[in-house]
């Protein structure tokens, strides 16, 4: 419902589809950022390995982490769903390191 709510759609598979035309391709050179990417390798809606692509289209990062949360750490699904605290220490470590 929040996909449909968000692209003005009214059909769960228009979102879909829609979702299908959004990449970062045109903009992501632009990025000049420290960047730190999540994932976890049981994702159903976006394949752990798609991290390797994003980090090599940052050619111009500051900086690129990228962590992939394995399935027996109880956060390899979608947004490590039941995990939380794993991708909270994460994402608190990464600040800590990299902005001191």
């Amino acid at each position: 419902k929040n996909g449909m709510w968000t692209f003005g759609l009214n059909n769960p598979l228009a979102v879909v589809d829609a979702m299908q035309t959004l990449t970062l391709a045109p903009v992501i050179d632009r990025i000049h950022a420290d960047v730190l990417l999540l994932a976890g390798a049981d994702d159903h809606f976006t394949p752990h390995d798609e991290i390797d692509k994003v980090k090599a289209g940052l050619i111009n990062a500051r900086s690129v982490t990228g962590v992939v949360f394995e399935h027996d750490t109880g956060g390899g699904e979608h947004c490590q769903l039941g995990a939380h605290s794993l991708w909270h220490a994460a994402v608190f470590d990464w600040i800590a390191e990299t902005f001191d």
